[in-house]
């Protein structure tokens, strides 16, 4: 079964997400574009539980959300191009 999809912010480059590494999630409002991190929207992001599957990218990035607290934590399940904008 496909997992959410989350429409991610600007990001202040292309991000490449690379199998087995962590990634962290901020909400958009909270962050300015930095490298690591992936804004995407607070309401997506608020709905996420531990143990969830997250594309991007129409499905072509997968990650697992491994944390919720304190911060949002994924670990890369099919690495890419991460660039600003995409679903």
């Amino acid at each position: 079964m496909q997992g959410p999809e989350v429409r991610i912010g600007a990001l202040s480059a292309p991000l490449q997400l690379k199998e087995s590494e962590e990634v962290v999630f901020a909400g958009q409002q909270e962050t300015q574009p930095q490298a690591g991190v992936i804004p995407a929207e607070h309401q997506v992001l608020s709905a996420l539980e531990t143990g969830d599957r997250v594309l991007l990218d129409d499905g072509k990035l997968e990650l697992m959300i491994t944390a919720i607290k304190p911060q949002i934590r994924a670990r890369v399940l099919q690495g890419g191009v991460l660039h600003s904008r995409k679903v």
